[in-house]
């Protein structure tokens, strides 16, 4: 785990302007810095050491004959097989990095199907003069690039491109338009016009000051692999790929653990972490005085069932509310939602460890958000989608006060064109509605990029599209952003076993009617059942809820209002009607919902942090 740089065409001093860029994601590898060059090429890496510690695995890292030169960020977690297919190499270290870099010798772009892992990496020929750019399938390593006249950068991080002074700091409206509404940014695009994010699964070739982008892995391939599997034998396959995934997570020169809440998808990657490794698992769950907040009981009981080196870790929320303002300053792009991630990721670092596993994905693969049941149940309501439009959006407003609080969504949402998935999902993800945003925003309607990934699901399996539109839009752009920013904003790497693509690939080529159930994620429980205590797979769904509402209006009232201030700096937004909506929520307002003040709150202060 790693973070990566390369500068290509004529530059000034770019030997003193790469190291003021490893310096600034430092974070991300302390451990060992290098640098490379050519007279057309400089490429600079931070090293996380975690395979193979010694400085012979240090990057940039160059063939034998120093044509290739690359740097990589991530891990490949099956180098061990490739390395023997590729036999009649005399291997240098015992690293991944020289394994992915014969790999290409070998086998060119073609060597990305053989990967399984979570990678960026960057190959430069130097007869060619050409970069080969890769990512990862699911986009769980990240990597951003910026073209400019007869010059290419490339790094691990936005801010590291913005500190390198070559590149222009001009807002992108449209990205503003979809942070605000949905709380993510689509790739390419970036909150910066001038900075691009290379798309999941896909490599690109830079050569002669032009590039190329090409898809290498679609997921869109899997969803009807196998319709005729029967459902116990899709139980034996998902156990034997999940196992597999987490094994091939536990390979590591240094001190490994998992986050462990108590929740099923934790407590699966922690059974089997105990039944795979022969060294006691080190877990890690964080504790809260206020008991309403705190889940560490059903931690415990999974650490107690499996024998685990079990550290709770205590903390408050009182104290996590004072350290706000200091996290979101370590922030690479806008969130409003990695908070939670980074406090775990520090903590788990503080105890010494420096690779964690992570439950992340098990509600998007296997459906455990509650629109999994909603979505079908809203498609089928009784004649009402047969009646014309018109009709429809007379009916919405006294049909939508049956649901409460959520009214506000559900009117939009029985005002849709259609019933299928891809006019109905997007509600599920949206924080702002359009009356917010034609208040809050002064310009005109902009496309939104965001929405163009809901234009391709197809929308007769309904629960294995839910979990492709999750997928590639809020747990790439937003859960998976944040898992990789926080963490290695704390040096620590985060593992990921439930976005294994073979895992993936064969989850979503299942059937619709085995994904349906009463009980959360069934199709994973019933997979697991031997391992999974009944007190887990029936326990209540929790998760940081914090009083996030009491807060913005008490203790983080003064920094939230500072920051919603700053919108008059900016021709794009109504400082107005931003401040009257501010008001409106500080009176009880419910229209304005906290995570809306929060949102807009957030990519505030990292406008006027970034781009002073």
């Amino acid at each position: 785990m790693c973070g990566i740089i390369g500068l290509i065409g004529e530059i000034q001093n770019p030997m003193d302007l790469m190291e003021i860029m490893l310096t600034q994601q430092e974070h991300r590898g302390p451990d060992a810095r290098g640098v490379w060059h050519d007279d057309d090429c400089i490429l600079g890496h931070n090293r996380l050491s975690v395979i193979d510690l010694n400085q012979s695995a240090n990057q940039p890292f160059s063939c034998k004959d120093g044509r290739y030169i690359l740097v990589f960020n991530g891990e490949i977690y099956n180098f061990k097989s490739i390395k023997k297919e590729l036999n009649d190499v005399k291997w240098k270290t015992k690293s991944d990095t020289e394994v992915l870099l014969q790999a290409y010798l070998k086998w060119g772009k073609d060597c990305l199907q053989k990967l399984n892992g979570m990678f960026a990496f960057v190959i430069w020929d130097k007869c060619e003069k050409s970069l080969f750019i890769a990512r990862d399938r699911l986009g769980i390593k990240p990597l951003y690039y910026s073209m400019q006249s007869e010059k290419f950068l490339f790094a691990s991080e936005v801010r590291t491109l913005l500190k390198s002074g070559l590149v222009s700091k001009q807002i992108n409206k449209s990205a503003i338009l979809d942070f605000i509404k949905y709380q993510w940014i689509q790739t390419p695009s970036t909150i910066i016009s001038s900075i691009s994010s290379l798309p999941a699964g896909h490599y690109a070739v830079y050569k002669e000051n032009k590039l190329e982008v090409i898809k290498w892995w679609d997921i869109n391939n899997y969803s009807e692999k196998y319709q005729e599997i029967d459902l116990d034998l899709a139980h034996r396959n998902i156990k034997h790929k999940f196992n597999d995934a987490v094994e091939k997570r536990l390979v590591s020169d240094v001190p490994i653990g998992a986050f462990l809440s108590g929740g099923i998808d934790s407590s699966a990657i922690v059974a089997a972490m105990a039944s795979i490794s022969s060294e006691q698992i080190n877990t890690f769950s964080i504790g809260f005085k206020e008991k309403k907040y705190d889940e560490s009981e059903y931690a415990a009981l999974i650490a107690k069932r499996f024998n685990t080196k079990h550290h709770m870790l205590q903390y408050s929320a009182s104290k996590m509310k004072g350290e706000v303002p200091s996290i979101l300053e370590s922030f690479d792009t806008p969130s409003s939602d990695g908070i939670n991630s980074y406090i775990v990721s520090k903590l788990v670092k503080e105890e010494g460890i420096t690779v964690a596993l992570s439950g992340l994905g098990g509600d998007e693969l296997f459906g455990g958000y509650p629109f999994f049941k909603q979505i079908p149940k809203l498609q089928h309501i009784p004649f009402y989608w047969d009646l014309p439009l018109m009709i429809r959006k007379g009916l919405s407003a006294p049909l939508s006060k049956f649901f409460g609080s959520k009214k506000f969504r559900m009117q939009s949402i029985l005002r849709s064109d259609s019933n299928s998935i891809q006019h109905l999902y997007p509600f599920f993800r949206e924080i702002n509605n359009e009356k917010n945003l034609n208040r809050w925003l002064n310009q005109d309607k902009l496309f939104s990029e965001v929405e163009e990934v809901y234009k391709n699901i197809d929308t007769e399996k309904t629960l294995t599209w839910i979990s492709i539109a999750e997928i590639c839009g809020y747990t790439q752009h937003v859960l998976l952003k944040d898992s990789d920013m926080c963490s290695m904003a704390n040096a620590l790497e985060v593992r990921v076993p439930f976005f294994d693509h073979k895992l993936i690939e064969f989850v979503l080529g299942l059937p619709d009617v085995f994904k349906r159930s009463i009980s959360p994620k069934k199709l994973l429980t019933d997979a697991l059942s031997s391992e999974l205590p009944e007190e887990i797979i029936n326990r209540p769904k929790m998760g940081f809820a914090f009083p996030w509402k009491y807060w913005l209006k008490n203790d983080l009232h003064s920094f939230v209002e500072h920051y919603l201030n700053k919108s008059k700096n900016y021709d794009f937004l109504n400082f107005r009607e931003i401040e009257h909506s501010w008001h409106q929520f500080l009176k009880g307002n419910e229209t304005i919902r906290w995570y809306q003040i929060w949102n807009l709150t957030c990519l505030l202060h990292w406008l006027d942090t970034n781009l002073d």
